[in-house]
């Protein structure tokens, strides 16, 4: 849990030494909130890299034609009442991969104040929304085995095409789902001709929330100090391309002026998977590994190609900007999915997740998931 460590001295304060290297914690450069989520009484202990969050995908004519009203979505709760007014009249659904807690302004565990909030308001009402869109929202589509049978069935390339397609005609609303999982569609609706745009989806403040990804820290038994902070400065120049992604190549970079070049740096990236062209060394590594030697038709390589789409036009990255630049929320962790450890059950899951899953199944009542994770979060606090 890095936010503990940060308390109880892990981490050396990193503010002075990267200021040495040119890096200002507190530049304007970099998204709202995202460097502050690694403070901790006014020193920077944890620098973050990259972040994700939850987003709606859309066309824009397509939604206007619908009688989407965006901004009548002050919040996630009038957001999707909208959405569902929409969709009922117009027929269209909206499809939804994610978690709408982790799209909470309010932290679940607020580390910082030293306080549970999973009985507050705001979190109840995201807890029961998430029951209900688990359980099958009419207008929500958040069925993955339908992901997964429509892909085994037209390959990803055709499925991102007919996701494209859909949303271009008006017959998928919006597609609401992690930055990670809907930039390859954008690319894809860009190649198919455009009008696709970013929208937020609202948190109880009516901003955006920040999910920190990959994070770095220096360790407070480092007997080099500036040697570690040079390398941190380096990962967060501008214009690197892997500083940009230094996790996963698929969230997105703490600057702003980073955003443009690190989306084609991505799409770069995929335009020069290791099988297109691979190297004698690559292809027994492969052979090894598997049994089989690597088969790869021309076919398939100009299959991958053509899937990728293309970079982002001004008014998909316009659209993308405004939607940073509306983050109001910063989180280290999830609760759920980077979660604490409050202990296993015998057969070794997690208690915290396994809980959840019993509450989104309807197995347990909020009511119990509140009593029973709420005495374990306070005494995994108070120690």
């Amino acid at each position: 849990d890095m936010e503990k460590a940060m308390q109880n001295g892990a981490f050396l304060e990193c503010g002075e030494l990267l200021a040495q290297f040119g890096v200002d914690c507190a530049d304007g450069d970099f998204w709202p909130g995202i460097m502050e989520a690694g403070q901790w009484q006014g020193g920077q202990y944890i620098l973050p890299l990259s972040f994700d969050l939850l987003l709606c995908l859309a066309d824009r004519a397509a939604l206007e034609k619908a009688g989407f009203d965006g901004q009548a979505g002050h919040d996630t709760q009038a957001f999707l009442e909208e959405l569902e007014r929409v969709s009922g009249q117009s027929g269209a659904p909206a499809r939804f991969y994610g978690d709408l807690t982790t799209n909470l302004a309010l932290p679940i565990l607020d580390e910082k104040e030293g306080k549970v909030n999973l009985a507050e308001q705001e979190v109840c009402r995201m807890l029961e929304t998430q029951k209900q869109i688990t359980q099958g929202v009419d207008f929500l589509l958040s069925d993955g085995g339908s992901y997964v049978a429509q892909v085994q069935q037209m390959g990803m390339t055709g499925y991102r095409k007919e996701m494209a397609r859909q949303l271009a005609q008006g017959e998928l609303l919006l597609y609401i789902s992690d930055f990670e999982g809907l930039i390859d569609l954008a690319q894809v609706m860009e190649a198919e001709g455009g009008g696709e745009i970013f929208l937020p989806l609202p948190n109880e403040e009516g901003g955006a929330t920040a999910q920190v990804e990959c994070w770095s820290a220096i360790s407070a038994n480092t007997q080099n100090p500036r040697a570690a902070a040079a390398l941190l400065a380096f990962l967060l120049e501008e214009g690197q391309d892997m500083s940009a992604y230094p996790s996963t190549l698929t969230t997105l970079p703490v600057r702003r002026s980073s955003l443009e070049a690190a989306l084609k740096a991505r799409l770069a990236h995929a335009q020069k998977i290791w099988w297109l062209d691979p190297t004698q060394e690559q292809l027994a590594a492969y052979e090894e590994l598997f049994g089989v030697p690597l088969a790869k038709e021309e076919e398939e390589k100009q299959e991958w190609l053509e899937g990728l789409g293309q970079d982002l036009g001004l008014q998909a990255l316009g659209s993308l900007e405004s939607v940073l630049g509306q983050i109001n929320g910063v989180h280290l962790q999830s609760l759920w999915t980077y979660s604490v450890d409050l202990g296993k059950n015998p057969d070794g899951d997690s208690l915290l997740n396994e809980a959840y899953r019993e509450y989104l199944g309807g197995l347990m009542s909020l009511e119990g998931l509140i009593d029973t994770l709420t005495p374990r979060l306070e005494l995994y606090l108070d120690e």
